[in-house]
């Protein structure tokens, strides 16, 4: 409803009066919040999904948590396509964004590449099964065998 409500008051505010401008930036707040509480709730889902699919006792709980992830990847495949929509439309500043480029705590200016590589990477595995690699922890180059001898106690 707030975003319906700033994109009707923007509508009715001429281009070329100051408060325009207000409306459009809290507009395009709201759009980039609603993208980031759409990931979370997807995040949640996945955990729920692929987990309880894992530990599925019968086919009929198998295909409920199965249906679960697929919904969950279709919603967060349109949640990307319009964060990258509003990525490339908007002027507001709506993620803090890394002068110097993206770092593993900050976006840098690359972040519509980004957007457009989860997309097409969801559109690749949407229809895998779940699977979460149980050794993914540890999974190091065959040049590291000493990091096992010495961590892992093998």
């Amino acid at each position: 409803l707030a975003i319906q409500l700033t994109e009707k008051t923007v509508s009715e505010i001429p281009v070329e009066k100051p408060e325009r401008a207000i409306f459009i930036d809290l507009r395009d707040r709201l759009l980039s919040l609603r993208c980031y509480y759409r990931t979370l709730r997807n995040v949640g889902a996945w955990v729920a999904g692929v987990h309880g699919y894992l530990e599925a006792k019968n086919d009929g709980e198998k295909s409920s948590r199965l249906k679960l992830v697929r919904d969950m990847a279709a919603d967060e495949l349109d949640n990307a396509r319009d964060l990258l929509k509003l990525w490339r439309s908007t002027k507001v500043n709506f993620i803090p964004i890394h002068q110097y480029g993206e770092t593993w705590h900050e976006y840098g200016e690359n972040m519509g590449e980004l957007i457009e590589k989860k997309i097409a990477l969801m559109e690749k595995h949407r229809n895998d099964l779940p699977y979460i690699d149980p050794d993914y922890m540890w999974r190091m180059p065959k040049e590291y065998k000493h990091f096992e001898e010495k961590y892992l106690r093998k």
